[in-house]
């Protein structure tokens, strides 16, 4: 079962205290000495016999004391959103790759501590102590990446980590300013 669409919202664009844009969907919201001058966008969605959904956004000046504003144009179609959300994460699959990943450290690491009796050294037993626990990290962390999406490789580092991490910080940065961007778009249709 699939919930209704609204086919028409009306929001208010204003300016902030800080000079910033704010788009709200409550007038009341807006402080009393702004409200005369903040922007009614009304955006309405038309569905398509494609399945797809037309959104046109269009700002008005129903407020008083407020210049008409032309109408935006269309914003591109958008694609139907689904009855059911979908998987981000192969559940099916989600816990047999650690189970499978511990097992095989643990066969590992109890097969190298039934030898660590015979090995001469204690340095040789905490290098292969150690060994065992990064390779068994390692394999680990290839899998959590291959979960996410990230790489098919077995083995991954904490650096990779790191990488990641960065990467998604810069399109979220990217996709801030292109929401900005937008933001300015609609508060000043002229540039």
């Amino acid at each position: 079962m699939s919930a209704a669409v609204p086919t028409e919202r009306v929001f208010y664009l204003y300016t902030g205290a800080g000079g910033e844009p704010v788009i709200t969907d409550n007038l009341e919201t807006i402080p009393s000495g702004i409200r005369k001058d903040a922007r009614k966008i009304t955006l309405s969605a038309s569905a398509q016999n494609d399945g797809d959904t037309e959104v046109e956004a269009k700002m008005s000046s129903n407020l008083p004391s407020l210049p008409s504003l032309p109408s935006l144009p269309s914003l591109p179609s958008l694609p139907s959103l689904p009855s059911q959300p979908a998987n981000l994460v192969n559940t099916t699959n989600l816990g047999s790759g650690t189970l499978l990943i511990g097992v095989g450290v643990g066969i590992v690491a109890g097969l190298v501590m039934a030898r660590m009796r015979q090995m001469p050294s204690w340095i040789i037993k905490v290098a292969a102590f150690a060994a065992v626990a990064t390779l068994g990290g390692g394999f680990y962390l290839g899998w959590l990446r291959s979960q996410a999406g990230l790489s098919t490789g077995p083995l991954a580092h904490p650096g990779t980590f790191i990488e990641d991490a960065r990467k998604a910080a810069a399109d979220i940065e990217r996709r801030n300013v292109e929401h900005l961007d937008a933001l300015d778009q609609l508060a000043d249709p002229k540039n």
